[in-house]
C-alpha cells in the first residue's frame, strides 16, 4: 500500500533539507554582513564605542602635524621640501581613505613629522614656539603608543578567521562580504 503524501519521510526530508540550508544561508549572510560592520566599527568608534579609536587618534596626530607644521611655517624652514610633503600627507589623510590606506599614510605622515622634529634647531624658533613645538611632538608620538594598544586589529582578525572557517567562507563568498583591512 501507497503512503500518503505527508507520511512518505523521504519526500519530508528531500522538501525540509533544501528549505534548511536555504534559512541558514540567508541568515547566516546578513549575520556575516553586520558582524563585519559592527568589527570595522571599532576602527572609528573604538572598542566599546565610546570614540576612542585609532581614527581618532589619527586625527590628533592629524592636528599635531598640522599645529608642527604651522610653527614650521613660521620659521627657517618655511620653504623646505619636507613641508610640502607634511602638508600634502596631512591632506591625504583626512580625506575617507581605507584602513589599510590609513595605516601607509600615517606612516608617511610619520617618518616626515619625526625628520620635522630632528631638525626643530634649524628651525630658529622662539623660546615660546619651541616648547609648542615640542608639545605637538609628544602628542603626535603619544597617539601612536595608543593605537598600537588599540583592539581594532584583534577583532579584524577574529572576524577574518570567522569568515575563512566553513561554512562562512561559502556564505560570505555568495553575500560579497569582504574581509577586514588591517591597521598595520
Amino acid at each position: 500500500m501507497k503512503k500518503p503524501f505527508l507520511y512518505n519521510r523521504a519526500l519530508a526530508l528531500g522538501l525540509v533539507i533544501p528549505f534548511v540550508l536555504l534559512v541558514i544561508v540567508l541568515s547566516g549572510g546578513s549575520a556575516l554582513a553586520k558582524e563585519r560592520a559592527q568589527t570595522e566599527s571599532v576602527f572609528y568608534d573604538g572598542v566599546e564605542g565610546d570614540g576612542l579609536s585609532i581614527r581618532h587618534d589619527l586625527d590628533a596626530r592629524l592636528d599635531a602635524a598640522y599645529n608642527m607644521l604651522t610653527l614650521a611655517q613660521r620659521s627657517n624652514l618655511r620653504d623646505d621640501p619636507l613641508l610640502e610633503a607634511i602638508r600634502q600627507d596631512h591632506a591625504v589623510l583626512t580625506e575617507d581613505v581605507g584602513i589599510a590606506e590609513s595605516y601607509a599614510l600615517d606612516q608617511a605622515l610619520d617618518r616626515d613629522v619625526k625628520q620635522l622634529y630632528a631638525r626643530a634647531e634649524e628651525m630658529g624658533l622662539s623660546e615660546e614656539d619651541q616648547r609648542l613645538l615640542e608639545k605637538q611632538y609628544y602628542e603626535f608620538v603619544s597617539r601612536e603608543q595608543t593605537i598600537g594598544h588599540d583592539g581594532y586589529n584583534a577583532q579584524a582578525q577574529a572576524f577574518n578567521q570567522t569568515l575563512s572557517t566553513f561554512p562562512a567562507s561559502l556564505i560570505g563568498s555568495l553575500y560579497g562580504v569582504e574581509p577586514l583591512e588591517y591597521f598595520r
